[in-house]
Parts: C-alpha cells; structure tokens; sequence
C-alpha cells in the first residue's frame, strides 16, 4: 500500500532517570493520496494507558481519550496546512504510551483513526509512526470493510459502520525492534541494533532494573556491573562472547562467527528443484545437507541470500539423449518462403521451396553428437539450397537479451551461409547475423562459437520469434548449426559484465605468467589482425602459460577468448586451454589440427560457466593454455571476463526462513519467484556465518 506522509512533529521528551532531555519526531502516515487531501484536521493524544487499556479500543470506538484507563497527557491539533511551528507534544515520566491520531474531514467528522502502542522505558524508540486507517465507511458486513492486509487486523461491520481491525505487534520487550511483516503476514521481532551502555559496577544503570545493553542479564547479575579480578569471573555463561578482565571491569564483547550453535559442522551442501516452469509453480523446494559436527537444531543459524543475473531463456542441442536429433521446439518453414542467395549477406531471389524435412537435416556422425547440417547434396534428399528454423521466445522481464550458437562448415564458399533474422508482433525481421562461407577459412569441421546481441526493442518482448537460415549454394558444400542459446539480464539487475583479464602481451612481457618450455616473441603472422602483434611462439617445440585468476566477484559468463595465429600451419598442431579444479587441471577446449590460413589471426571464445558453473565465486582459477606445433602456432591474447550479479529482495526473491529442519543434518526451505517472471538465481547459504560452511545452488524460474 501507498502510503503518504503529510506531517512531522518533533518534542521534547523527558526521559525520568535517565539521560534527562531527548529529541523524537512523531510521523503520520496516510492510507492513500485521496485520504491525505480530504483531511483537514489530524489530533494526536499521548495517553497514560491503564493496565489493560489497549489501541483496538480507541480504533472501533468504545472508548475515546480521557475516558476511564485513558488519560490524556498532552494533545495537539494541526490543520492544514501543516506548519513548523505547531505546538509540540509534551511527554513526562517514561513508562507506556498509547500515541491515538483522529482525522477530520471539511465537515469536522471522524474519517481517519490511528494508535501505536510504546514501551518507553528511556532508551527509544526515537521515531514514532502512526499509520491511519479509514474510519466510519458504511457497510452491511464484515467482508465490505476487509482491506485484505495481514497487519490491520479484522476490519468489522457493526451497527452498519466499519470499524477497523488491529494488529497488535509489541512483544512488551525494549530489547526488541517489532514490526508488523505484511509480506509474511507475521509479526517481527528483531533484536535492536542500538542500545545504551550497562555499568560500570556503582553507574545508576546498575540498580534501575533495566537490561540496559541488552544482553539479557540485569544490574548485578550482569557482568558489566561487577568488578572483577580474572576472566573467569567475567564468564556471562554466553558462549557467543569474548570474556575478559580489563582493568577490574569485565568485557563481554560479541562473536561474529563460529559461534552459538554448537561444534561448527564439516560441510554443507545445497540442492533446489531446477529448472522451475512458471506455468506450473513460482517455487523452488531446496534442500541444505549439513554433515558432521552439531548438525542438528542449526534453523537459526542458518542464512540464506539470492542473487540475480542473467537468465537462461533457452537452450537447444538438437539432441533427444539417445543419440539421435530432436528439434528443441523449434519449427522448419514449409512451402515456398525460401530465396536462391544469401551472399555478401544479401538475402534475394525466389521464392524457392524450403527443405522441411528434418531427418535429412539432422546430422549425427560428423561430430559424434547431433547437430544442424545445411548441404545442396542432401537438403530433403538432394536439390535444395535453404531450409529455415524458427521459434518463437518470451523475453518479458529481461533486458540486454543476446543470442549465442556454434558453426562450422566443410568447403563452404561465400555464397553459402548461416544468417540469423529476429522479430515481434511490433517490428520487422532483423538480421542480426551472417556468416558467408567457413566460419574459419581452412578449417573443416570444427564448431566455433558466435555471440550476437539481440536489438534493443525485443527486451521485454513476450513474442520475439529467431529465424535462423541454413543455405548451401554448392553440391559439397555444407555448414552446421549447434547449441543455440538464448539469454538476458533477470529480476532488475542491470547488465554488469567486467574485464578480469586482457593480456596483448605488449613488449613480449610475459611477468605475469608461469611459462613452461622455450618460447620467444614475434611480430610475424597476424596478417589479418596486425594490431594484435607481438605474439608468443613455441622455440621449435610445445609450451604453455598458466595465470591464476581471482573470479571472487563473478557469478556467471566466465569468458576466456584465446588469439591464435600460425605460420604454416600442420595437422598436428594443437592448442589446449584448461582450468584447474582444485586437484588437477581439466581440460575445457581443444583444437587440433589447421588453425587457419598460413599467417592469419582468429579469436575463439569459451564460456566456462556453460560447463562448469561450480567455477564461479572463487578468490583463484589456475587457467593454462599449452601449445603443441610442428609449424609455429602462437598466442597473441588472452581475455577473460564474466558476469556479476546483485542481490535480489525478497520481493523479487523470497526465501523460507528459518528452513526446516528434520534433526539429523537435513534442512528444506522454499525459494519463490515473487514476481513470477523469469529470471534466474544462485541461492547462498551459510551457517553461523562461517566462510567454510558456504553452499550455493542455481535456480532457473522459466516461462517456457
């Protein structure tokens, strides 16, 4: 709900036996605009109420200030408009209050009530808010008055007039910051941040009988009223303090970590249900397992946090997991809505009939797994140059949307190709991409990865259809499409991709490098790229480059893109990149054979986090590049970036707390999607905030 503040007072309040004078403002809260214009008048009362007397009397009317329990302390009226120089409240003696607001409308009636409840005990609350509700509306029953909010209360019909309800939330503990929670419908409780000092042994906040500091002891059962002579006699019987004797007064200060619940575990694990489909449910069931130590009765002591980022839209491998090809959803286009040429990008002539057979389309040995394969020789059994994919995806909640997918091809020539086209229902197709010919010159059969963004107005689409085209202008020509990848930025998080690495090697300065083998530098090669020169070459033989990364910060996309070039190139030329897992090095790439013509350049990038998400978040990543060459193959860069996230609130994220726990280790909470748009999340949970007790999982809420 909307809620509008018109006015502020601020008093002067003497605090009896404390601190003597202190400053408090005193806020109201209007229910909504309309409310605040027709109010004329608001009254505030301060009232001294008698044990029992409580604000759902004053909010249906049975009692009104002054009456018996109900003493006035001090009033002030302000009309409008508000001024800085109205009368302020007035308060005496610390003890309970009642703070009771009336509006007024323009005909001097009663159409606005409010009422906090306060414990002042000397130490706070500094800011008071009454929040106003509707008084008076007519009515026939009980459900005609219901605002359906949680921390109203039950709004009543009686006598034909609504009478608010009331949530009473004071837990009658000064130590306690109480609040109602409408998002959980639940009343909070949370421990105060700020508190006034307790001691030393002989201070008068020794004897008032107040837990002053709010450690829950009181005067002389409280350490900071005694003297002392040792730490043991500082002992609070508080195991999440630091006790100690300090110049015969005790220090309890406060444990952070490792602390309050028992003998900290070995390890701890997290799954959640993923992916998660929208249309069926915005939750996610996960399950924390805590092995070793006092796993057990650990609800309390455990947190959890969700971030937000990019979000997988779709993924399609062609691939049914059986070996054979699967469409992913995807269409082939029928009928004669093909064209005769795709070069220089230019798509024209026809129409032609397009291949909408699939089982000529799909390919599953070329490269051991399915793929897309274009070629005249074998297009719907032979003649036909062009077949076109389509899908249609919903983007809605997500910006900075962008596609990725991989190509290859054998003896394609310029006038075949690869193009991509985009639309909605509000814009025409775009093309976005094309490839005329190999997506590296000389290089048969290898899959290379392309990444383009999407245009700017189909963030947000819930319709954006991608037509890829396969065209084969030659008998032996054939190009093949792969891993199509949809993404965007989810859940309100700006896109934020960083730079961890961009080595060009400039001066041939290898410093921050370990280098294994003999290498030398060359400003060879590259004919294509000769703004990427010098480059690191192996001295007649292989080597490799290792560097140790920190991705502490990265939370997805980590990128690694290598610059390669060669001069005269061998078949048994290899370069490989691998990363290390913590035990040994694994590898994640490898090329072998031609990289390309003699003494051109090519940048190939690998997203990691693709194949290996549990890289993510870590304070080093070993990567290492190695080289093998008959030729000279050499490295002339090396980038790295990734993808960082931010925290989601919960209402984008909303997660169960405290989780449930079965007392043998295993705790379950729900992860709901509070929007119910599609993003995705990495949910983080700690116990007893210690760093090594740290278990993440990723959560995928789709709309498809």
């Amino acid at each position: 709900m909307k809620r509008v503040s018109w006015l502020a007072l601020c008093g002067l309040l003497t605090v009896w036996g404390c601190k003597g004078t202190e400053r408090f403002s005193l806020s109201i809260q209007f229910p909504d605009d309309s409310a605040k214009e027709a109010a004329q008048t608001v009254t505030i009362y301060s009232l001294l109420p008698a044990e029992g007397s409580e604000c759902l009397a004053l909010m249906s009317g049975t009692v009104v200030p002054g009456d018996e329990g109900y003493p006035v302390e001090d009033e002030v009226s302000i009309s409008k408009p508000a001024t800085k120089s109205s009368t302020p409240l007035s308060l005496g003696e610390a003890g309970p209050r009642l703070f009771y607001a009336e509006g007024f409308d323009q005909d001097g009636k009663i159409f606005l009530k409010g009422c906090e409840s306060i414990d002042w005990t000397g130490d706070g609350p500094n800011e008071v808010v009454i929040s106003l509700r509707l008084w008076g509306q007519s009515c026939d029953q009980d459900i005609d008055c219901d605002d359906g909010l949680y921390c109203t209360g039950d709004e009543t019909c009686v006598n034909k007039i609504c009478v608010p309800g009331w949530r009473e939330c004071d837990d009658n503990d000064p130590c306690t910051v109480d609040v109602c929670n409408e998002e959980q419908d639940r009343c909070d409780h949370d421990p105060v941040t700020e508190w006034q000092e307790e001691g030393p042994a002989g201070d008068q906040s020794c004897s008032d009988g107040l837990d002053n500091d709010c450690d829950g002891f009181t005067d002389a059962g409280d350490t900071d009223c005694t003297t002392c002579g040792s730490d043991a006699e500082c002992d609070d019987s508080d195991p999440c303090t630091d006790d100690r004797c300090e110049a015969g007064a005790c220090v309890n200060d406060p444990i952070t970590t490792g602390c309050g619940c028992g003998l900290p575990p070995q390890s701890a694990s997290l799954s959640c249900q993923d992916p998660v489909s929208l249309q069926v449910s915005d939750t996610s069931r996960c399950s924390l397992l805590v092995s070793g130590g006092d796993n057990s009765d650990l609800e309390n002591c455990i947190s959890c946090t969700a971030r937000v980022g990019v979000s997988v839209v779709d993924v399609s491998d062609f691939a049914d997991g059986a070996g054979a090809c699967d469409l992913d959803g995807w269409t082939l286009v029928t009928g004669n809505n093909c064209r005769d040429r795709v070069e220089n990008c230019a798509i024209g002539g026809g129409p032609k009939s397009c291949c909408d057979d699939f089982s000529t389309i799909c390919d599953t040995a070329t490269f051991g797994q399915p793929v897309l394969r274009t070629e005249l020789n074998a297009n719907c059994g032979g003649g036909v140059e062009q077949w076109r994919l389509q899908k249609s995806f919903d983007l809605g909640g997500l910006t900075s949307p962008w596609l990725c997918f991989d190509t290859a091809g054998n003896q394609a020539l310029a006038s075949s190709g690869i193009l991509v086209l985009v639309e909605d229902g509000q814009n025409a197709a775009e093309q976005v991409y094309c490839q005329n010919a190999m997506p590296r010159a000389e290089v048969d059969d290898f899959l290379y990865t392309s990444c383009v963004d999407l245009p700017a107005w189909a963030a947000g689409s819930p319709d954006t259809r991608l037509t890829f085209i396969g065209h084969s202008e030659g008998a032996a020509e054939s190009l093949y499409l792969d891993n199509i990848t949809v993404r965007g930025w989810g859940g309100g998080c700006a896109r934020d991709v960083v730079s961890l690495l961009d080595e060009e090697f400039g001066g041939c300065d290898l410093g921050a490098w370990t280098v294994s083998g003999a290498t030398n530098c060359q400003s060879t090669g590259c004919s294509n790229q000769t703004g990427w020169l010098p480059g690191v070459f192996g001295d007649g033989g292989s080597f490799s480059l290792q560097r140790t990364l920190d991705i502490s910060s990265i939370d997805a996309e980590l990128v690694v893109c290598l610059r390669l070039g060669s001069d005269q190139p061998a078949a048994a030329d290899s370069v490989v990149l691998s990363y290390h897992d913590g035990l040994a090095y694994q590898e994640a790439w490898r090329q072998t054979g031609k990289l390309g013509p003699d003494g051109s350049c090519a940048e190939v990038c690998l997203n990691l986090s693709e194949r290996y998400p549990g890289l993510h978040r870590q304070p080093s990543l070993d990567i290492r590049v190695e080289v093998d060459s008959t030729g000279a193959v050499g490295i002339f860069g090396v980038g790295v970036s990734g993808a960082r996230f931010c925290d989601a609130p919960p209402s984008v994220v909303d997660i169960q707390s405290p989780p449930s726990g079965d007392g043998a280790g295993n705790y379950s909470f729900d992860v709901v999607d509070a929007q119910g748009r599609q993003l995705t999340t990495v949910v983080r949970c700690q116990i007893d905030n210690l760093p090594n007790l740290d278990a993440s999982g990723t959560i995928r809420f789709q709309s498809q």
